[in-house]
């Protein structure tokens, strides 16, 4: 009240510094809706006005106040579910990490003298497609659960959101195995970080136990439980403090986040750098919004001649304005018309707002917005290509790539690989691999490393020009500075695969009763590499039939 009658006495003396309280105090406002009201990351704009004297000098994750992570989490989903450029940055780093596919898995099992075990690496790939459908705890794809590739989009688009992502290996009753044709007794369970406790009410830990929001830490600083709440009932939300948490020992929970620090126990949104422009861009969006609907609103003012009291034609004594056939007018209406008399005037006027120049400041903290992620760049945000070519759009690509190609390595060692690992174990002692030449389940208990040893192939950077990069390839072949399995795995296949399907395709060209030229010529062998094979000549004696397979 008191700061309200100051303003209004200033603006009489002194409108221009009237003004600029009005501007500052706005200002402030802003400021203060931007946090919240409170510190941490929706603070850190308002943070930059004040004192810059550090309070506490320790940088850590665990030292962050507790209370502002749910805070933190909560406006990150959503601003994703109403924000269409946080949408799109998600679809495109799930896309381009993880594809259609998810990361697949190519075994590289030994043998006991470290030569390729191809019997057991054919048939590990076998077992994971095979669990491609039922591997979800909740169910078979259509009845509440995902598919293998689905499992990896929801855990990674669930790191990034909510910083972390729980996860579990369960087994299921050998009825439920047949019901879901799963070659293994085993389902993946995903748990919703959101169901970690932030506080143990009345529960005693062990002596020299600490507890870290939701983790139970041995007196070494290792994990030892996790303590997880329930769902209610009737809603099927997580209960937080109405019911006991239950602790899971570690051992049984896989926990997969982005460490930002060498201690950090939780993840943090990778969205927390992407708040802050994601705030100013909704409300610029806001403001140019109004700011077209002002322009297109319309005052309507008039004027009546001299001597004249109302519009149209001479109505009864007292009544009001009329429109031309006499009747009374009680409101305006939008694209209402009236007689204005002979010598009267009406005039509308429109706010003349030029909004033209907003569309720049948005791209830029659109670009802020994409900046904040790995491997998303401004384009694939905004969707303007307007300015761009193939060229440098694919050059933008591959230049985010390594940071990609980091994000897959690591969310194939942190998730992929645990639950490939306890797949093939389980199908090993399941004895899913007893008939593989050579095999036995006490090989792999002795060198179990050598058995679950995997590498993961996911989606690759595409080449500015794909002609070049296969001459390139050849170069490096023929210079032996390469071999064909890595130039396969640049493209994002497997060299033993393609050698698979080259001999169906042979095959098959074969009990076509066709000549070799055929599979020679879709080969792209030119006859002249061919004029000194044993082949060839063998084609020449029998007239260009069939060539022998021996």
């Amino acid at each position: 009240m008191i700061g309200t009658f100051i303003d209004r006495a200033i603006g009489l003396f002194a409108p221009g510094w009237a003004a600029n309280r009005m501007q500052a105090r706005a200002t402030m406002s802003q400021l203060q809706a931007l946090t919240g009201g409170k510190g941490g990351y929706w603070g850190a704009l308002g943070s930059v006005l004040k004192n810059p004297r550090i309070v506490n000098g320790n940088h850590s994750e665990n030292a962050v106040d507790p209370t502002q992570f749910p805070q933190l989490v909560n406006s990150c989903w959503e601003i994703y579910r109403t924000n269409p450029h946080f949408k799109k940055i998600v679809r495109s780093v799930c896309s381009k990490v993880l594809g259609r596919n998810g990361l697949m898995p190519n075994s590289q099992a030994v043998r006991e003298d470290d030569s390729p075990f191809e019997e057991f690496r054919a048939r590990a790939k076998k077992l994971w497609h095979a669990c491609e459908k039922g591997i979800d705890f909740r169910g078979m794809p259509g009845q509440g659960g995902e598919t293998l590739p689905g499992i990896q989009h929801l855990a990674l688009k669930t790191i990034m959101l909510s910083g972390e992502q729980l996860f579990s290996m369960r087994a299921i009753s050998q009825i439920e195995q047949d019901a879901r044709y799963l070659p293994v007794p085993m389902t993946i369970q995903l748990i919703d970080p959101q169901r970690l406790a932030d506080n143990v009410i009345g529960t005693e830990i062990p002596k020299g136990h600490t507890f870290y929001r939701g983790i139970e830490l041995d007196a070494d600083r290792r994990r030892h439980a996790y303590w997880l709440n329930d769902y209610e009932a009737n809603t099927g939300n997580v209960v937080a403090y109405r019911t006991q948490p239950k602790p899971f020992s570690a051992a049984r929970i896989y926990h997969v986040y982005l460490k930002e620090d060498d201690d950090q126990l939780r993840g943090t949104t990778w969205f927390a750098a992407a708040l802050m422009p994601a705030k100013h861009g909704t409300d610029l969006r806001f403001n140019v919004v109004k700011t077209s609907s002002m322009q297109a609103c319309v005052v309507l003012s008039y004027a009546l001649s001299a001597g004249k009291k109302r519009f149209g034609k001479t109505p009864a004594a007292d009544d009001d304005l009329v429109d031309e056939d006499g009747n009374v007018i009680e409101r305006f209406a939008p694209g209402m018309c009236i007689n204005k008399g002979k010598d009267g005037k009406v005039d509308m006027h429109s706010p003349n707002i030029n909004v033209s120049g907003y569309e720049g400041l948005i791209a830029g903290v659109s670009r802020d917005e994409a900046a904040a992620l790995p491997g998303v760049k401004a384009s694939t945000v905004t969707g303007d290509y307007r300015n761009s070519s193939f060229s440098s759009e694919r050059s933008a690509d591959n230049d985010c790539w390594p940071e990609l190609e980091v994000i897959q390595d690591w969310f194939a060692a942190q998730f992929c690989q645990p639950a490939y690992e306890a797949i093939v174990t389980a199908a090993v002692a399941d004895g899913y691999f007893d008939d593989v030449p050579g095999f036995n389940a006490g090989m792999f208990n002795r060198d179990r490393s050598a058995f679950l040893a995997c590498s993961w192939q996911g989606p690759v950077a595409r080449s500015i020009n794909p002609v070049d990069d296969e001459n390139a390839a050849e170069l490096r072949l023929r210079g032996a500075r390469s071999s064909p399995q890595r130039e396969c795995a640049k493209q994002g296949t497997n060299f033993a695969e393609i050698l698979k399907e080259i001999a169906e395709a042979r095959k098959m060209v074969a009990d076509a009763d066709l000549p070799e030229v055929v599979f020679n010529s879709m080969m792209g062998l030119d006859t002249k590499d061919l004029l000194t094979t044993d082949e060839t000549q063998l084609a020449k004696t029998n007239g260009g039939s069939l060539v022998s397979s021996n």
